[in-house]
């Protein structure tokens, strides 16, 4: 009779668990069913459940499990006592019909039983087992069907969320991992060593890919998947320890699907699994659409960020086009006009053709525009000037450049005129410098009405130590606040002054500045280090200086690494400098505190010094950040960022 399995790599076994025994011989009819047999003894007895319970846990766990296991009994007691639960499919065969009634009344996990009392049952018992492995693997194959609809459901689920092809290939391998993978993870291209761009498994986010490429690189499944844009697999391929589960020493499948899109390759989806099942046809259509699922997405988000990047060219492009384009000729005549917009109620720029500046615009801003006209028709070079014009009962600041169109040997010519409204820009100036000066006068009134009685009680002070040499010590303690006072008067008058925007910004040279301010500093036994190549920059040299000497007096005062004086080492960054101590540091969870007027851990500290220095670089358009020194053995480190050098 024949199985059906001539096309199979081997005969599926079937193990004959005893029981007892049949007058039946039903090795010949599983034979020619085409199973190989195995045949082992299960104790019958007072441990008989204990030993059954053995059997089945090693036949269940064994490397080659068999395809079906036949209990042979004629024993109703082994059906209780066994732990048949432990395998799948199982079927009973018997002689008895206590046995048989038994199965068809109760609750057993078994897929079949036959009553065999001849050699003609013998062969129904080899069709029940072989129908009931089809079944069985029919149940197999829908469950996991199943299960890898969904893990493709949840897969795509998470990348069509992601915005971009960083979130996309994370997701994929933290979705497969959990599954039946013990490793996944997203090789670049053809990058030499192979890069890790995500990975999810036993090493969290480590993208060390030299143990990972031994297996897969060169002319492994990798180089083969990328070559052909097919997935490829292989077993029993090593696996470094670090990605292992514990206690599992392998072997181990690869599967290698390249993320494909139209013929474009985004790199390589890499899975690990301890069994054939997560490599074999299957697993490998599964991680095929998983593949070109996530190619899918990732050229999405590409083609988004190209899509965001022209928005923005688009805009800044727009916004970089002036209101008005105006070409001149030289006697200030219009001969061309291009708005963006309606400029002060110009619809139609149309209605200045051939006319002049001085029929337009106010005399002493048609003298400007004229002036500008000629100068660069005569010397060639492009005139940069600013204008008002009033309307509608406001005025509003214009700021134009020219640039020579043509130039005729009679002195005749045209120039572009490109024309920008910058009244918000002057409004607000305006209005910032305002503010500094209201507070530069508060600033200063307050610290002038605390100096007259300030002064007036140093002066008494001086007066009571002449006279009373007794009240020493007291009156030292009055004097150290008396002196306090004058130092936050002074750090508090600094403070307002220098938050005023640096408007005029000169090229600096930052060593000569970092001397200078170390020389006002009483640095006492302390030591600086200056950095080769500091550079120049565009800033105010005296409010440079002032950053610096606060910067210097913290790490003197607060930076003493208890052996020694404190040395200060002032470096170059690729975005701007860095002051950094060799003291004890600032605790993380203060770092954000200092730069904040008010906060110290000195006792005789104000807490302005390095706020002033936020204020300073503030004022410059820079920013600062208290971050972790560039070597171990540092201390407090503050960087100062966004700086362009000149």
């Amino acid at each position: 009779m024949s199985s059906g399995r001539s096309d199979s790599d081997h005969e599926p076994t079937v193990c004959l668990l005893r029981a007892g025994s049949l007058p039946v011989d039903l090795t010949e009819s599983l034979h020619e069913r085409g199973f190989t047999v195995e045949q082992h003894a299960l104790a019958v007895g007072s441990d008989s459940g204990s030993e059954a319970g053995r059997c089945f846990a090693r036949l269940a766990t064994g490397a080659e499990p068999p395809a079906a296991i036949v209990l042979v009994t004629n024993d109703p007691s082994v059906l209780e006592d066994a732990q048949l639960g432990a395998f799948d499919p199982v079927v009973v065969a018997t002689s008895d019909r206590q046995v048989e009634r038994a199965v068809h009344t109760g609750t057993y996990p078994v897929s079949g039983v036959c009553r065999v009392t001849d050699d003609s049952a013998a062969a129904t018992l080899a069709w029940v087992v072989d129908s009931a492995i089809e079944v069985h693997e029919f149940e197999v194959q829908t469950e996991r069907l199943r299960v890898d609809t969904a893990l493709v459901r949840d897969v795509n689920t998470g990348i069509v969320r992601a915005t971009s092809r960083g979130e996309v290939e994370s997701t994929v391998c933290d979705r497969l991992v959990g599954t039946r993978y013990t490793l996944a993870w997203i090789a670049s291209t053809h990058e030499d060593p192979v890069e890790v761009r995500a990975i999810a498994g036993r090493t969290g986010s480590t993208t060390d890919a030299s143990s990972l490429a031994e297996s897969v690189d060169g002319e492994g499944p990798l180089a083969a998947a990328l070559a052909t844009h097919k997935i490829q697999v292989a077993w029993d391929e090593p696996l470094a320890e670090r990605y292992r589960p514990d206690g599992v020493d392998g072997p181990f499948g690869v599967a290698v699907a390249p993320l494909v899109y139209e013929d474009r390759c985004f790199g390589a989806l890499v899975v690990h699994s301890e069994t054939r099942e997560g490599i074999d046809e299957q697993a490998q259509a599964l991680l095929t659409d998983v593949a070109e699922n996530a190619a899918h997405a990732i050229q999405a988000a590409r083609d988004r960020e190209t899509v965001r990047l022209s928005r923005n060219r688009l805009e800044a492009i727009t916004g970089a086009i002036p209101d008005l384009v105006i070409v001149y000729d030289e006697d200030a005549r219009y001969e061309e006009v291009l708005t963006n917009e309606p400029v002060l109620g110009l619809e139609n720029p149309n209605v200045l053709l051939g006319r002049t500046a001085h029929e337009i615009l106010p005399h002493e801003a048609a003298d400007s525009v004229l002036g500008a006209v000629r100068d660069t028709i005569e010397t060639g070079e492009g005139q940069t000037i600013e204008y008002t014009v009033p309307f509608e009962g406001d005025t509003f600041v214009w700021e134009a450049r020219t640039t020579l169109l043509e130039r005729a040997a009679d002195g005749a010519g045209r120039v572009v005129f490109l024309a920008r409204d910058v009244t918000e820009r002057h409004e607000y100036q305006a209005e910032l410098e305002a503010k500094n000066e209201r507070l530069d006068e508060f600033a200063s009134f307050v610290s002038h009405d605390l100096r007259n009685p300030l002064n007036v009680a140093q002066a008494t002070l001086e007066m009571v130590e002449a006279a009373d040499e007794d009240s020493g010590t007291y009156l030292a303690e009055a004097r150290l606040a008396l002196d306090r006072m004058t130092d936050l008067i002074e750090d508090v008058l600094a403070l307002a002054r220098q938050g005023a925007v640096v408007e005029d910004p000169t090229r600096t040279a930052l060593e000569p500045v970092v001397h200078r301010a170390w020389a006002s500093v009483d640095s006492g036994d302390a030591k600086l280090d200056v950095g080769p190549d500091l550079g120049r920059v565009l800033a105010d040299p005296d409010r440079l200086q002032q950053l610096f000497e606060n910067l210097f007096r913290n790490s003197v005062e607060h930076g003493s690494p208890g052996d020694g004086p404190v040395t200060v080492h002032v470096s170059r960054t690729p975005t701007g400098f860095r002051v950094v101590d060799d003291g004890p540091g600032i605790p993380p969870e203060n770092r954000e505190q200092v730069l904040e007027h008010g906060f110290t851990t000195h006792d005789s500290g104000t807490g302005f010094g390095l706020a002033i220095v936020d204020r300073i670089v503030s004022a410059h358009g820079w920013t600062v950040a208290v971050v972790d020194p560039p070597e171990p053995d540092l201390g407090a480190c503050f960087e100062i960022a966004g700086v362009e050098f000149v």
